[in-house]
């Protein structure tokens, strides 16, 4: 015979899936693609400016890609977007853009 302590952990672990489920499922995903590279001044400005609108909304998850001016990086964020499934893609830079209108 299976313990109450048992069936309440049950129900505390089915109670926070669902919870889960309910909050991903509002939630929108943001892809942001940036041109350069972390490192680079412009590109940490950019981000610490999403990342602070960002922020302020909870129902919004960001996912950033730098294309870091590899010859792959654009293969590389294409398959981070299907991966991802954003409702929302933003290209920062020229590079960028050209990469998403593929």
């Amino acid at each position: 015979m299976i313990s109450r302590a048992h069936w309440g952990w049950v129900l505390l672990l089915v109670l926070v899936a669902a919870a889960a489920v309910v909050v991903n499922a509002s939630s929108r995903r943001v892809f942001i693609l940036h041109e350069g590279s972390l490192d680079h001044p412009v590109t940490q400005a950019y981000f610490a400016g999403a990342e602070g609108v960002l922020r302020r909304a909870s129902h919004l998850k960001a996912r950033h890609q730098y294309l870091d001016g590899m010859l792959d990086g654009c293969r590389k964020a294409l398959v981070q977007i299907s991966a991802f499934n954003p409702d929302v893609v933003i290209a920062e830079g020229l590079q960028a853009r050209h990469c998403i209108a593929r």
